[in-house]
């Protein structure tokens, strides 16, 4: 598929298909959490508001103690935030 040639209409609807699908959240370089989906946040357990301007740091750390989502994060990732956390 050639992007260069979708019109926004087309677009905004694979846009749309991608956030149904997937968990996604946005963050600065260094690390502050700018935006999360909803199927982020209902993985995760927070809120919108709970989340914005918070350290992706501190999010990893929470989140690596809820037994399943080592897997989402990556547990090397989880390792790495729980020895910071020490």
């Amino acid at each position: 598929m050639n992007l260069q040639n979708i019109d926004n209409t087309t677009l905004q609807q694979l846009w749309q298909s991608i956030d149904r699908a997937s968990a996604i959240i946005a963050f600065t370089p260094n690390g502050t959490i700018l935006d999360a989906n909803g199927n982020f946040l209902q993985a995760a357990g927070y809120t919108h508001s709970e989340l914005i301007g918070q350290p992706l740091d501190t999010l990893r750390a929470g989140l690596c103690s809820e037994p399943s989502l080592p897997a989402i994060l990556g547990r090397s990732r989880c390792r790495q935030a729980a020895a910071r956390d020490l």
